[in-house]
């Protein structure tokens, strides 16, 4: 005989045991239904998506864009541009404001130096062909280009001939001092700035290539700065002066007439990177303190155009 339904006095009439049984099970809550995390296709990876072969630039979509084919322009500030001023820095091209972003007229100069030894167009639009020469010649993230076992880009050879090796070289159109050891090893490289044709003095003018032999070194050259150029108050050549002649490595000749153009330190940090001097090649002071320290009276110092 069937039992009443619970609850009731009523018993079921014509139902089937396995109908009945269902109708005395406990009923159970719905599942609840949580909805799937969507999981990133393989084309949404940083790894897939970026152009770039150099880490330092993979993070930065504005510069992807540029490999793209986009142009980025002056006067805009992002974490992108200050990627690729901290990459330029670590070549050796001077950007004196440091890497904080903004494209502005230093970068522009840094870039059109980048640009000359590239092969490229110097007009310092950071664009797609720029923009994939700095992927190529940039030192991986938290190197520079004179680290041990990175590849420093094309530097020049600082072979003089007749076993003489320069131990500076000045690229007066990249803006760059190239340093190396005695066995012609690159230790360093250093922005530096050049002379500039049009000065309103008419004293001096642009940096001229030749070798050069080091032909006395000044640990403070307040006096000179005073005798030179009074109104720079003995600071015109910076904390330190190397006294350059020009000579021909051949023979060992020094040619008549000095060189006129010395290599010495600025207190003008922002012109470093571009042509500013009457002719001399100017460093940071910091830089030409450790140039100073290596380089020895008799050593060789090449200016290349």
């Amino acid at each position: 005989m069937p039992e009443p339904i619970p609850g009731t006095s009523v018993r079921p009439i014509g139902l089937g045991a396995t109908l009945w049984k269902v109708l005395r099970a406990p009923q159970q809550p719905a599942p609840v239904q949580t909805p799937a995390v969507p999981q990133p296709m393989p084309s949404d990876t940083l790894q897939t998506r970026t152009p770039f072969a150099n880490r330092r630039f993979a993070a930065h979509g504005d510069l992807a864009a540029v490999h793209g084919g986009k142009i980025l322009r002056t006067g805009t500030t992002t974490a992108g541009v200050a990627a690729v001023q901290r990459a330029l820095i670590d070549m050796g091209f001077a950007v004196p404001g440091g890497p904080g972003g903004y494209y502005g007229a230093q970068t522009v100069q840094a870039i059109k130096n980048f640009q000359v030894m590239a092969g490229l167009t110097a007009d310092g639009v950071l664009g797609p062909q720029t923009m994939r020469a700095l992927d190529r010649h940039a030192p991986p993230p938290g190197k520079t280009s004179w680290d041990p076992g990175v590849s420093p880009g094309p530097i020049p050879d600082p072979d003089l001939g007749n076993g003489k090796k320069a131990r500076v070289i000045v690229s007066i159109s990249q803006h760059r001092a190239f340093m190396y050891d005695k066995a012609g090893n690159l230790t360093k490289v250093y922005g530096v700035r050049t002379g500039k044709a049009d000065h309103e003095d008419g004293r001096g003018g642009r940096t001229t290539p030749g070798v050069r032999v080091v032909a006395g070194k000044n640990s403070d050259p307040t006096d000179v700065s005073n005798r030179l150029w009074p109104e720079s108050g003995g600071t015109a050549f910076g904390t330190r002066l190397l006294d350059l002649t020009r000579i021909d490595p051949a023979t060992g000749r020094r040619l008549p007439g000095g060189s006129g153009q010395e290599l010495h330190g600025t207190y003008q940090e922002g012109s470093i990177g571009r042509d500013f001097s009457h002719g001399c090649v100017g460093l940071r002071n910091a830089d030409i303190e450790e140039i100073y320290d290596k380089v020895r009276v008799g050593e060789f110092i090449r200016f290349d155009a």
